[in-house]
Formats: structure tokens, sequence, C-alpha cells
């Protein structure tokens, strides 16, 4: 208690204003913890002086390591050896912490959390802006967790994709289409899960970035998750997850994308290295530099690989882009609003999307083709379409690249077995060895089954296999 009451008499060295800001962070101790948690103590460094104000001449709070207060200083006094947060960052913290704040009271009055963190994992593309502005908030707390399963999410989703074989889905069984659902649902969660740990991704890489070696640089590549899945949307989110981590990441994209081995690893280190130009411009010219020098040799004429038209056009683009994009913002606005207008005219005239503010369908328009169906390798629509979508994609808030639940109710952007068919017989035909393929060892009938689904053989892809 001595130390609140030297701050608390120390405040005549605060203009009026200023002593009201210091007193309404005293009355909010929860919001001045939650900034520490942010601010790196050296060892024996046990203060911390909160600026008032913008600028080098400003009065400052000082607190202790455990969110005590202690004294105030006058804009003229010397704040020694403690660690200073500056009025630019702890405006910014503030604003996480109003945010989750109000987060946790949405989640706590409406007794939902665990359906919010359930429509994470099964909404696919359905999930509302709404409860990713309400993840966005309580991620921090959870980023761990969520991140490790992110990690599980690929690893489970790579070895669906290499036990896939197309004869199981002859017919359309109730186990195949449950199969199918999982297989859908668990892509664009990782999707999900990776866009929200770009929102963090900046306090966790950077003060590690520089201690990783050499040759662990390639696993900060934060988008291969999510390129991997050869899902436009969601290769999108990767990238727009990498460009929030700003230059800590282009040392690990240029290496990257000189050292890779396959056509999916390049694609990854294009995208990679182009969101990190568009997003920063600081960054713009290093991109450029080294997307202009195609040392890859995947990059050679002859190379025989359903990607390698793609990827031959694809990098002089990016380069072209790194210079202007405004013409392919428009692009993208067009492409959305024709997609909006197409909807439209199928709908009678009494229904809400004619009703629509221009606002509201200039949003939707934006949105739209960020969470429509884009399969990279056997569309070649999709393939135009990735770096018109980029440049834009990456530079918004997270909250944009979904859409609003109101939206989402008339809209159709849910499962569709087909599409998830042809996503997984395009990763088939990317994988499939040129030699002669050896028979698949079935798991037994009462064996888990190999699709991942978590159900016996038996009761799922083996029921499909026993199908005529």
């Amino acid at each position: 208690m001595g130390h609140d009451i030297h701050f608390l008499e120390r405040l005549e060295r605060l203009s009026m204003r200023q002593a009201d800001l210091a007193l309404g962070l005293y009355r909010d101790p929860a919001l001045v913890r939650y900034v520490l948690t942010f601010v790196k103590l050296p060892d024996g460094v046990e203060r911390v002086a909160l600026a008032l104000e913008h600028g080098p001449d400003t009065p400052h709070i000082i607190v202790a390591r455990d969110g005590g207060f202690v004294t105030c200083l006058g804009k003229d006094m010397a704040v020694g050896d403690h660690v200073v947060v500056s009025r630019e960052r702890f405006d910014h913290l503030s604003a996480d912490w109003v945010e989750l704040r109000t987060a946790v009271e949405r989640v706590r009055n409406t007794g939902n959390a665990r359906q919010l963190f359930r429509r994470l994992y099964r909404s696919g593309a359905a999930l509302p802006r709404e409860d990713v502005r309400t993840l966005r908030a309580l991620y921090p707390l959870y980023w761990p967790e969520m991140f490790k399963d992110a990690m599980d999410l690929a690893d489970r989703l790579q070895d669906f994709r290499a036990r896939y074989r197309r004869t199981r889905y002859r017919r359309m069984s109730a186990a195949a289409l449950e199969a199918l659902r999982f297989y859908w649902e668990s892509s664009w969660a990782l999707g999900h899960l990776i866009a929200l740990h770009g929102t963090v991704i900046r306090e966790i890489i950077a003060p590690k970035a520089a201690m990783i070696p050499a040759d662990l640089q390639m696993g900060l590549c934060i988008s291969w998750f999510t390129t991997r899945t050869l899902s436009g949307p969601l290769v999108l989110r990767g990238a727009w997850a990498a460009a929030c981590a700003g230059h800590h990441l282009l040392p690990a994209y240029k290496q990257k994308f000189e050292e890779a081995a396959t056509l999916t690893t390049f694609l990854d280190s294009v995208v990679g290295l182009a969101a990190l130009g568009l997003r920063h411009r600081r960054l713009r010219g290093e991109a450029r530099k080294i997307l202009a020098r195609r040392r890859n040799p995947l990059f050679a004429p002859d190379a025989l690989h359903p990607y390698a038209k793609l990827m031959q056009t694809l990098t002089p683009l990016y380069e072209s882009l790194l210079g202007d994009d405004d013409p392919i913002r428009a692009i993208h606005h067009n492409l959305g609003a024709e997609m909006f207008r197409r909807g439209r005219d199928s709908v009678p005239p009494d229904h809400p999307s004619h009703a629509l503010s221009e606002a509201m369908v200039d949003d939707i328009a934006f949105t739209l083709p960020l969470v429509s169906d884009l399969r990279l390798f056997g569309d070649a629509r999709a393939q135009t379409l990735l770096p018109i979508l980029l440049p834009r994609a990456i530079t918004v808030d997270i909250e944009q690249l979904y859409l609003p639940a109101e939206i989402l109710a008339w809209l159709d952007v849910g499962f569709r077995p087909e599409a998830v068919l042809a996503q997984l017989d395009d990763h088939a035909s990317d994988s499939r060895p040129s030699g002669p393929r050896r028979s698949e060892a079935r798991p037994g009938r009462n064996e888990p089954c190999s699709c991942g689904s978590g159900k016996k053989y038996k009761r799922c892809c083996g029921a499909t296999d026993a199908s005529p």
C-alpha cells in the first residue's frame, strides 16, 4: 500500500488530463497486468515506465513487475533504466484488452464457449465473421493449444490424402460422405487456425527468429500447412498469416524459394514472398529481387509436371504485382460483384439480398471469392485467380476474410462432396508415382479406418469398398 500512496501523492506532477488517465489505469489493474504480460523484462529489472503521451518528452507512470503502482514522473524527469512502454504500444495493447474483455463477456453471457469452438471446427467455409471477431480476441489466451491442434490437423489431412483412393467413393454411402465431410471441415478448420495464428505471430516469432539455425529457418514458413491443401481460400489464409509476421519470415521464404525440391513447396515460397512484399512496402524491393532470380531448376521450360505452366507464369505475374496492384484490385472487386449478382439473380425479388446497401454489397463482393472453391491443381481458373486475389486479401483485417452471419444464412458455401473429391483427385494425380503402384494394405474390419474418421474400417471405407 506504501507504493500506492506514493503514486497518488505524485499525481501533482501531471496535468489534469494526464492525472485522469493515470487514475483510470490505477482503477483498472487488470489492464495494466495484461500490458505487462507483453513486456520483456531483463533479469534484475523490476519496474516498467508507461508513457502517458506520444513523443520523447512525455510523463510516465512507474509500475512494478507485479502490476503495483509505484510513482509518477513528470515530462522532464528521466526514467532511468526502467523498461519503457510507448504510448503507441500501450494504446494498441489497451485496444486488444478491450476486445478481449468484450469477447469474454459475450461468451459468458451466452454460455456458448463450447459451441463457439465447435463452429470453428465444424463450419467449414461458413464460419461467421462474428465468431472470428470473438476467436481473435480469445486466441492469445489459447494459442499454444490451438496451434498444436492446427499441426495435428495438418498431419491428419496429409495422412488422409496419402491414403485416398477414388474407388472407395464410387458409391456415395453414408460412410463415404462422412469421411469427405471430415476432410472438408478439417481443411477449413486448419485454415481458420492458421489465420488466427497470424494475429499473434509477430509476438511469437520476433524474439526467436534470429536464434533459429539457418538449416531450420524454413520451418517458420507458416503458410506451408495451408498451401499443402492446394485450396485457394486456404492458401490465401496461410499467406495472410505469413504476411503478418513481416521481415522476420523473409529469410525463411527466401531460403525455401532457392532450395524448394517440389513444385508445391516452390508455390508456397512464391506466395509467401509475394505476400510479404505486398503487405510491407519496405520489403517490396527485396521480395522483387528474390523473385526475379528464378534460380530454382523447377522453372525449367521442360519441367514435366501439371504445375509447370502455373509456376512459369506465376512468378512474373507476382513481380508485376509487387510494382502496381491497382488494376488487380479492380479485377478482384468486379469478380466478387459478379458472383454476388449471379447469386441475387437466382432468388425471388423479395429476398433480403435485394435490400442490401451498396456498402454491404461491396463488403460481400470482396469476401465471396475468398470462401469459394478454388482448386489450384486441376482448375485453370483458380490458378489465374490466386494472384488476383492475393494483393487485397493479405492487407485486410482477418475479419474481412469472412462473411457476416446474416449473409451466410442465404449464401451456399457449404459442403459439396463432388468438390472435395475433385480436390482429392488433384492430390492423387500430383503424388502418383511414375512406376507401377503397389496395392495398399487394408486395415482389419474392426481396426480404425485408415482415412482418419475415427470409425472402424467395416463401418467406414470398408463399407464403401464392399459396395458393388
